[in-house]
């Protein structure tokens, strides 16, 4: 056997004094990424890493170029090597929390193969080469590698993805090399070139093709039904005693300012039910709220959709740093299965928060930049109605919050909602307490810049009084449902005496809703107001608006488009004088039969006065649409352009995607 080391000037070659440089970049490495707290110090950590890479291309290409070619460089790259792949994957699971299972697979399986490779060596034979199951695992983490630490902004369900594939190639790499060391050992031949998978495969991809396939066939076909509702159409509405007050939250500050003090001030319980939940700033500060409350005994509830919450909170440590909390239920409607697929369509579309039965918010705000705080320079114009009881309510009482509480009863106990990631386990990993330091930072900088506003507040002296309310709400179930809230919406505007303004952020109608929508609008003022084709965000929404302007102008109503330049989503309607709505109701199909959905209707004047006079502000930058296809411009209206990006995805769907309009 050959030494090791057969001089000193050995273990000083240019080649290997790379290869200490490389270990000795390792520590250096590992204390910028972990300590990282910010963008820069992330690239910071990946040049060191980048330097550390170049010197490993370079090393073997001088010891030829230079004759120093030496057994020591034979071991010591290698190892160079794996302590820099070890270092890397220990680093990132300081970020990422699934990463610990792919370190702990890694450091098996290199034991393993350290254990076997000294075996063989010690009855004189080497591996010849590594197989190629082995280099091909070794590509996929390099590349993984590579995109996490390059892809700073990178969601955490995205790096979640690639971390598990990782998992998957390592297992399959493991269990190949067990199978050749297990040959080996039993002097059974060991084929030298690339096994002939191909077949298996090919076999398992064209499985997965095919069940996806007829999965997603299924869903979008079961989607396409649109069932009648027969029930009744009339929107119960019932009095309050005078204990209930309401406000419309129009502001995006004043939105999570709203959301923060109802939570500081929350004694007992909290729920929280929203589509769309981000880890953004001022995710981030409805996060450290509700994780100071869990800290002060409260009993805390968050619902979110399975789909979008999926996508931004699965395998997110800020969102771990809540759910592992002992009073915290952390639940998702209709999560991501790949063995239920068929109901993938179906999404739970509601945004509330309710605090100790007294106070609760309702409307069509997500939690993240675009809808609240001033974080963003992208952002939508929504809304949100506060409604306040000076009492908190009994259970038995007949009061708006209970039905909306009873409501999110029936959505947690339907079957159709999954419990989060949770446990104490979770709060011990590094990343998850770094997670909560951040939260906590972010939320108490918040609540020192806001101080004032958020302790000196008098409900009382800011709401109005109601005289009644409504809680309309589709059908719970992951699947088709009846258009129920759709129906009640019309019995209120055929119930209107005089005049109705609808405010929607697209339209997107059947036979159904137009025909509708017009025996409703007849012999009254009803318009309705939506985003222009150049302003909407919703490529479906423009497409639709400008295909079927003259269907939506045939059922009498006046068609308003919004060009202000900022999409509006806003979600409302008032009716005379004295009714108004709020919530989270698309005038689209998808809302109509495919989504949860809530709408809150307000008997009261002066809510009345206040949403018709938000409402009016909008209008000033709105152009009315004319039966000849022009338009009637006030003066202030400057025609939104639109971009070239929005026009080619608008005629692409147009074109070839029209018939999946009901989904969107």
């Amino acid at each position: 056997m050959k030494r090791l080391i057969n001089s000193r000037k050995d273990l000083f070659t240019i080649p290997n004094l790379m290869g200490y440089f490389r270990i000795i970049l390792i520590p250096i490495f590992m204390a910028v990424y972990i300590g990282a707290d910010s963008r820069a110090d992330y690239i910071a950590a990946a040049v060191i890493l980048g330097i550390s890479g170049l010197t490993d291309c370079f090393d073997g290409k001088i010891a030829r170029h230079l004759n120093m070619i030496t057994e020591w460089g034979k071991v010591l790259d290698p190892v160079a090597d794996k302590l820099t792949q070890a270092a890397v994957f220990i680093s990132l699971s300081f970020r990422y929390p699934t990463m610990r299972y792919l370190v702990i697979l890694f450091v098996v399986k290199e034991m393993f193969m350290g254990i076997m490779g000294a075996i063989m060596l010690k009855k004189g034979s080497m591996m010849d080469g590594a197989r190629w199951y082995g280099k091909l695992c070794t590509a996929v983490l390099y590349g993984a590698m590579v995109i996490l630490l390059l892809v700073v902004d990178m969601s955490y369900f995205a790096a979640g993805l690639i971390i598990s594939i990782c998992i998957i190639m390592n297992i399959f790499s493991f269990a190949c090399y067990i199978v050749y060391y297990a040959r080996v050992f039993m002097n059974k031949p060991v084929t030298s070139g690339k096994i002939k998978m191909w077949k298996p495969v090919t076999a398992i991809l064209v499985f997965v093709l095919v069940y996806v396939s007829v999965n997603l066939a299924i869903a979008v076909i079961g989607s396409y039904r649109q069932p009648e509702y027969d029930g009744d159409k009339q929107a119960a509405m019932w009095n309050t005693d005078g204990t209930e007050r309401a406000v419309i939250v129009e502001d995006n500050s004043e939105a999570l300012l709203s959301r923060v003090r109802m939570i500081q001030n929350a004694q007992s319980e909290i729920i929280l039910s929203t589509f769309d939940f981000m880890s953004d700033e001022s995710g981030r500060i409805m996060l450290g709220a509700l994780c100071e409350a869990a800290d002060r005994g409260v009993n805390v509830n968050v619902l979110v959709d399975g789909f979008d919450g999926v996508l931004h909170t699965k395998w997110n440590p800020y969102f771990y740093a809540l759910s592992a909390k002992e009073n915290v239920s952390f639940m998702m409607y209709n999560e991501i299965n790949p063995f239920t697929m068929y109901k993938g369509m179906a999404r739970m579309h509601d945004k509330y928060l309710i605090v100790d039965r007294q106070i609760y918010m309702l409307g069509g705000r997500n939690t993240f930049n675009y809808f609240l705080g001033d974080y963003s320079d992208y952002k939508n114009y929504d809304r949100d109605v506060l409604v306040w009881r000076s009492t908190p309510a009994e259970e038995q009482e007949k009061a708006s919050v209970n039905e909306l509480s009873a409501y999110y009863e029936t959505v947690k106990n339907s079957g159709e909602c999954s419990r989060y990631a949770h446990g104490k386990s979770l709060a011990d990993r590094y990343c998850v307490k770094h997670a909560a330091e951040r939260i906590a930072q972010d939320y108490e900088k918040y609540c020192s810049e806001h101080e004032e506003l958020l302790e000196n507040y008098s409900y009382e002296d800011n709401t109005f009084p109601v005289e009644s309310i409504a809680l309309l709400s589709n059908p719970v179930n992951a699947g088709v449902k009846e258009p129920v809230v759709w129906h009640k919406l019309m019995s209120l505007i055929d119930s209107a005496e005089d005049s109705v303004k609808l405010h929607t952020p697209y339209i997107i109608c059947n036979d159904m809703m137009y025909d509708t929508l017009k025996d409703a609008a007849a012999g009254k003022d009803v318009t309705v107001m939506t985003n222009s084709v150049a302003n909407n965000g919703n490529s479906f929404g423009a497409a639709d608006l400008e295909k079927n302007r003259d269907r939506m102008l045939d059922t009498g109503v006046t068609l308003l488009e919004y060009d202000g330049g900022v999409s509006y989503h806003g979600k409302s309607m008032v009716i005379d004088d004295d009714i108004s709505v709020v919530g989270s109701f698309n005038m689209d199909m998808r809302s109509a039969y495919l989504d949860t959905e809530l709408m809150l209707v307000i008997k009261s004047d002066e809510l009345n006065a206040q949403l018709r006079g938000i409402m009016s502000e909008y209008e000033k930058s709105a152009v009315t649409a004319l039966p000849d296809g022009s338009y009637d411009k006030p003066d202030n209206v400057v025609l939104q352009e639109i971009t070239t990006t929005r026009r080619v995805r608008k005629n692409i769907i147009k074109s070839l995607f029209y018939w999946a309009r009901f989904l969107f």
